[in-house]
């Protein structure tokens, strides 16, 4: 997960979540890649990262935290409707 600054989730906040981990890909990682290590530099490359169940429980609190979101379950979706200027969703039925 790359990080953003935004007005759903400010994803700096979710490192401090435990078990997550903010990470500067180039710099903190060795990587393994058509047979040889590559070479670390420092770069701007930055990510968080943590399990997949920890992301699932902070995206479902986050969501919860906003009013005008509804989640409903076994649903399926006939129609999405989007602003075109900015690809964002409105809605669903």
């Amino acid at each position: 997960m790359l990080v953003k600054k935004g007005y759903f989730m400010n994803l700096l906040h979710f490192s401090s979540v435990g078990g997550s981990q903010i990470v500067v890909f180039t710099k903190d990682l060795k990587w393994y890649h058509f047979g040889f290590w590559k070479e670390r530099f420092s770069g701007e490359l930055t990510m968080i990262q943590q399990s997949r169940p920890l992301l699932e429980w902070y995206l479902q609190h986050r969501i919860d935290q906003v009013s005008n979101i509804k989640i409903r379950r076994s649903q399926v979706v006939a129609v999405v409707f989007f602003v075109r200027k900015t690809s964002a969703v409105n809605g669903a039925i």
